[in-house]
């Protein structure tokens, strides 16, 4: 698979300290902020930067779980290799990465 092209992390949650007034909440490294979020929904607009903070982190350890084993389904739609239903979580996880890393244009 291809390499990310992601900014680098650890990704943190930061509020302007030098403007009060300022409703932003910025995510990324100190030296280059990815996003910024408009702070109007309070414990809502926290949530979402801390998900938008921590998803390299999350997108690390979601490689590190799926494994190389291809799914078989039985006629029930179960995942023989992982012995779970249909969509797999495994296949959906491999999805997943692939649209993180640009390899899918499914959305």
């Amino acid at each position: 698979m291809n390499e990310t092209k992601h900014t680098p992390g650890k990704w943190k949650v930061m509020q302007n300290p030098g403007d009060s007034a300022d409703k932003r909440i910025y995510v990324g490294t100190v030296k280059k902020p990815i996003a910024d979020i408009c702070d109007l929904y309070g414990d809502e607009s926290q949530a979402n930067a801390r998900l938008i903070a921590y998803s390299p982190e999350l997108f690390q350890a979601l490689e590190a779980l799926v494994d190389d084993e291809e799914c078989r389904f039985d006629h029930h739609g179960y995942c023989q290799t992982h012995n779970l239903s249909n969509p797999c979580d495994m296949q959906r996880a491999r999805e997943v990465i692939a649209k993180v890393k640009g390899e899918s244009c499914n959305d």
